[in-house]
Formats: C-alpha cells, sequence, structure tokens
C-alpha cells in the first residue's frame, strides 16, 4: 500500500483496497487520482489510480503550454517562466497536478481579471473508460470538454492538455497590505481593488481583525531564465499529534497580523504571495491524527456581508473555531466548466479542526447559505447532501447526463457515490 492515498485533510477514512500507477487504461471500478490535494473526498475511493508517473510532456511553444496531467504546477510554472510565459490562473498551492487544477476548475486571486483555469484550456486528450481516446476542445467534442472541465475526473482520464499562457510581467511582486476594521469595509476593498491579484483575510479567533493584501508583478523579468521556486523552511513530521490548539492560534493570529501590517509595499517571491502555506511543506499534519476540514462558499455581492455573518455565528454559536479563514473576490467571467465553482461575488474559505458529527455541522451550514444562493467548492467538499449539490449547482442535470454517455460505472470515486454523479454497477 502506498503512503500518500489519504485527501489533504488527513480526516480518518478507510485505506483502499487497490492503489495502483497508470497504465494506459482505465480499471473497472477505480478513482483517478493526482496529488492528492483536494481536501474533500474527490481523490478517494476504495480502488485508485495514480497519475502522477504519467509525466510524458512538458513543454513551452508560442505562449502555449503542453503537459501532461500528471506534472506538477510548481514544475510547469518554473518552465513557464523560464520562457518568458506564466500560467494566467494559479491556486493556492503549487502541488497539484495539472489534471486535478482542470478537473477542479481552480481559481486564483485574480479571478475578476482572468477568470478560472478553464477559459485558459484551448484543449486536451481525453481517454474514455471504452479505451477510446478524443480529442476535445471549445469546438471539438464540445459538450466532452465542458463537462471535464471542474468535472471532478469523472468524463475519463485526462491525458494532456495544452495551455494558454500569459507573457510574463515580472519574477516578484509589490504588495500592499491594509488593516480594514469591518467585514464590510473588507468586503467593500476587494471590490474596489484594482491590482491584478488580491485576496483578504480574517482572524476569527481575536475579534475579527482583517487583512488585505494586493499586488501585481514587478515589471522586471531579468532573472527569469534562473527562476525557481523557493523550498520549504520547515516539514511537519508525521507524529500523529495535535500542534494546534484555539489558544496557540489566536497568540499566531496576532502574530501574523502584526507582521503582515509591516510587508506594505514589500517585495514578494512568487512562492510567498500565491502559495504561503508551502513554505511548511506537510502542514495539513499540524491538526493531528483527526486532521481538519475546510468550508468554502461562494455567494453573490449583495448577500455577502449577511451571508458570512450568519455563517460566522454558526461557527461561534457551535464552538467550532475556524483557524484559518481567507476571502476572494470573483468576477463574471464565465468558465466552459458546467460544474465551476466561482460566480460574481464573493468566497470564503474556513479551516477547522476535525471532530466527529463535523460533517453534518457542515450539512447545517449549507442549509444557511442555500437561501442566499450560495454554493460549495466541490474540490473542498466532503460532505454535501445530493439534494443541496443538485441546488447549488443548476448545470448539475446536463453534467450527468454527459457522464452517463461515456462512463458508466467504469469510473468512480466516494465523492461520485455520495452525489450519485454516476451510475454504480450492480
Amino acid at each position: 500500500m502506498k503512503g500518500n492515498w489519504n485527501s489533504w485533510t488527513n480526516r480518518k477514512v478507510e485505506a483502499p483496497e487497490k492503489f495502483i500507477d497508470f497504465e494506459q487504461k482505465v480499471v473497472d471500478g477505480f478513482g483517478i487520482r493526482g496529488n492528492g490535494r483536494s481536501y474533500g473526498d474527490a481523490c478517494l475511493n476504495d480502488r485508485l489510480i495514480s497519475m502522477l508517473k504519467y509525466r510524458n510532456t512538458l513543454h513551452v511553444e508560442n505562449g502555449i503550454l503542453t503537459v501532461s496531467s500528471g506534472i506538477l504546477l510548481n514544475e510547469a510554472l518554473e518552465k513557464c517562466v523560464q520562457k518568458g510565459f506564466f500560467i494566467p490562473v494559479i491556486p493556492g498551492t503549487q502541488f497539484v497536478t495539472i489534471g486535478g487544477m482542470i478537473a477542479a476548475d481552480v481559481h486564483g486571486k485574480n479571478h475578476s481579471k482572468n477568470g478560472t483555469i478553464g477559459r485558459w484550456i484551448l484543449s486536451f486528450q481525453l481517454l474514455l473508460p471504452s479505451g477510446e481516446a478524443l480529442h476535445c476542445s471549445p469546438t471539438e467534442n464540445t459538450a466532452l470538454f465542458n463537462a471535464t472541465i471542474g468535472g471532478m475526473g469523472l468524463t475519463g482520464i485526462l491525458l494532456e492538455a495544452k495551455i494558454q499562457l500569459e507573457t510574463l510581467q515580472g519574477t516578484r511582486l509589490n504588495q500592499q497590505c491594509s488593516a480594514p476594521t469591518s467585514l464590510k469595509q473588507l468586503l467593500d476593498e476587494l471590490k474596489a481593488d484594482s491590482n491584478d491579484f488580491s485576496v483578504g483575510w480574517m482572524d476569527c479567533l481575536n475579534s475579527n481583525r482583517f487583512l488585505l493584501f494586493s499586488a501585481n508583478f514587478d515589471g522586471n523579468t531579468s532573472s527569469k531564465a534562473q527562476f525557481k521556486l523557493t523550498s520549504a523552511k520547515w516539514n511537519v513530521p508525521n507524529w500523529k499529534i495535535k500542534w494546534f490548539s484555539s489558544r496557540l492560534m489566536k497568540w499566531y493570529n496576532k502574530s501574523y497580523f502584526k507582521k503582515n501590517l509591516q510587508s506594505d509595499g514589500s517585495s514578494q517571491s512568487v512562492a510567498n504571495y500565491f502559495f504561503p502555506l508551502d513554505g511548511i511543506r506537510n502542514w495539513n499534519r499540524l491538526y493531528g491524527k483527526n486532521g481538519f476540514y475546510q468550508y468554502q462558499f461562494v455567494v453573490d455581492e449583495s448577500s455577502a456581508l449577511t451571508c458570512i455573518e450568519k455563517v460566522l455565528a454558526f461557527f461561534d454559536l457551535n464552538n467550532i473555531p475556524p483557524y484559518l479563514c481567507v476571502i476572494k473576490k470573483h468576477g463574471d467571467l464565465p468558465s466552459p466548466g458546467l460544474l465551476s465553482f466561482p460566480f460574481k461575488g464573493f468566497s470564503i474559505a474556513l479551516d477547522v479542526p476535525y471532530h466527529e458529527g463535523l460533517l453534518l455541522k457542515m450539512q447545517e451550514l449549507d442549509d444557511i447559505i442555500l437561501p442566499f444562493g450560495g454554493r460549495v467548492y466541490l474540490a473542498k467538499d466532503g460532505h454535501l447532501s445530493a439534494d443541496s449539490f443538485e441546488r447549488m449547482y443548476p448545470k448539475a442535470s446536463e453534467y450527468k447526463t454527459i457522464v452517463a454517455s461515456v462512463n458508466k460505472g467504469e469510473m468512480v470515486t466516494t465523492m461520485a457515490k455520495r452525489l450519485n454523479l454516476v451510475t454504480i454497477k450492480g
């Protein structure tokens, strides 16, 4: 049994019966897995195929990245920068596979400007459960193209993709950092911010402190040929002990707030700005043997303040301490993905220690955000009911019809079973 088979939250789940490397075919009843960086159960199943050794292609030509799905983002990003380009949508960790990025239709700190990664996919090769390999693009096998982007790996095995790149605008970023005095002010300032990248932070343990990080590239590309992402300074050992506590996190958040206020106007590396948590390798182990859970949802601008305040009140009432809270603004650039997560508004992600019964509490949270039109991010989800999923994703029925046309239970994951996304063979 390979050691790395759980999701990133490290919650206790049963180990898979079989875990094999991809060998150019779909194996009946298996789920597809990248690097296991999704937070929910999209990368879990009792039988799994790992794509990490599928690394045939990685090159940049004429502003287009051609890349195998098993390549990690950090490898692809370094290659792009060295060639004078940048991947237009960057998620919060460099250790996701390209296939996983497409399957989750990831967004970044510049969604208002660039949308999700799905907007930048020119084409990909998709291996169907039947063994047929199809070329999919906005004009060829379009339905499968749209169902695969954000489709959580259920239409087939994504082999290779072509991604449109942006011209490199610098190898470091100039960061501005301010401290709004309320959640309303934070949302207002996020909405008004005109820089390319922005993200909000909230301290939920100390009377709600707020920070707004905003940045642009510095325009200096002279060191692009030597560009490398910085490595983690610390590695959390796998001792199964809980390093975090509410008291410790209160102290840490106070220090984090003070330190970052002093960083206004500072120059930030790509790694520090886009992947701050990657500075600690295996940081998920800090939550101990029970792991953690992240609740991430998006809600429109008009409802955001009221909805987020109700969610925070729910956490407080139920003594569930959010150790980390990040807020992003989203624009109205549509993705081709049928199950794409963002829409115009704000998303909030809250990390909490996992305990027995927490998933039922998360379903209660769903009932709070649904009347506001809220939607949970599938890449973080491990709790949604099939009914809530249908209500949150208006194109769910269309998606399931397309999946059923190519996947009749040959490819399945724990998420697919929970949300009734595929027909399970008897």
